[in-house]
């Protein structure tokens, strides 16, 4: 009998081991997605923040047809990213300008996929010669600027930065909310060259090993139980 309880309690740590080891492979739960409500704004105020470094005055934002055509950019990019400033049927990204109804004497564009925050999206801008001239100002005087992401089936984010130089335009929003899509920098006049990344979060080496200890360690307690209960 008392070789019985004590099999009895061998097996359980054996279940409890298994239960161990099976809590270390758990999935971990999905990363929520990024909150993009106010990316748009956080782009513009962290553009106006370089402009301000650079001794130039802000850009205005918040001309709901001018974010609604950088919105259709994003749009158009993540739909085909192959379409580096050009639309579909091989229009210019300007033309999307009229369709808006934004009146603009100098225009350019800015985009860019993959990046996952505003502060990286400008960040690589900033570090692109050509996108750096448009949001310096350094290509034409520009005074405005709209702005948008999209997102893709895959959760990319696609960004797009329309400038222009306009004196009939006023801002008629205080926030826009913002959808995901977007694409990387070219002017009318010079053009940036297409920027962006995307990587993949990978797990850290140590983690790694840690469980593979606990897998065997667990292995080894679960399978001396049952022997110990069995023979014991």
């Amino acid at each position: 009998m008392k070789r019985t309880f004590k099999g009895m309690i061998s097996v359980l740590a054996a279940v409890v081991s298994l239960a161990l080891l099976a809590g270390a492979f758990a999935m971990p739960a999905a990363a929520a997605p990024p909150d993009t409500t106010n990316f748009a704004a956080e782009v513009a105020r962290l553009v106006n923040e370089e402009r301000a470094k650079g001794g130039k005055a802000p850009l205005n934002y918040g001309n709901s047809a001018l974010n609604a055509a950088a919105a259709q950019r994003a749009r158009e990019y993540a739909a085909n990213p192959s379409l580096i400033h050009t639309r579909p049927g091989g229009r210019s990204y300007s033309t999307v300008l009229a369709e808006f109804g934004v009146p603009w004497l100098a225009c350019s564009e800015n985009i860019a996929f993959g990046q996952r925050s505003p502060e990286q999206v400008v960040r690589e801008w900033m570090e692109s010669t050509g996108h750096r001239r448009n949001i310096m100002g350094q290509s034409a005087d520009f005074n405005w600027i709209g702005i948008a992401l999209a997102e893709d089936a895959y959760g990319r984010f696609y960004w797009a930065q329309l400038f222009v130089r306009s004196f009939s335009l006023s801002v008629d929003i205080v926030a826009e909310p913002d959808e995901p899509a977007g694409e990387p920098g070219e002017s009318t006049e010079p053009g940036g060259n297409p920027g962006g990344d995307y990587s993949l979060p990978m797990s850290g080496g140590g983690g790694f090993f840690t469980a593979l200890a606990g897998v065997f360690t667990g292995l080894w307690s679960a399978v001396t139980g049952f022997f110990s209960a069995i023979f014991g």
